[in-house]
């Protein structure tokens, strides 16, 4: 949260800045400053993005065991599978008196604990 605020804090206080003096008429030395600065404030909110790899591989275990594990699979060529997620049918019975749905188990045709 200290590295989000740290790196937005320039940026938004250049926006306020080039918002507040838009009708202001600057001279050719004035303008080169201003965007110098919006530059520089760009660079500055792009270390958000950067700094969290960094900061997640200081201070987790997993995080780091992750990256050496995709790391070797680039360079070993060893691809990862993807999961797959299939649904399931799940028979309905609806019971149109008591306002109640039944849901059966497929493999026992036994009604389900819910």
């Amino acid at each position: 949260v200290i590295i989000l605020v740290l790196c937005a804090t320039p940026i938004t206080a250049q926006k306020l800045y080039s918002y507040a003096t838009m009708f202001i008429i600057k001279d050719q030395l004035r303008t080169s400053i201003d965007n110098l600065i919006s530059q520089i404030t760009i660079e500055i909110s792009y270390i958000n993005n950067s700094a969290t790899f960094y900061i997640y591989s200081l201070t987790s275990k997993k995080f780091r065991t992750e990256v050496r594990r995709v790391f070797s699979s680039l360079f070993t060529g060893q691809i990862c599978k993807t999961n797959t997620v299939r649904p399931i049918s799940i028979p309905v019975q609806f019971n149109s008196n008591s306002n109640k749905i039944t849901v059966y188990n497929d493999y026992q045709c036994k009604p389900l604990k819910t």
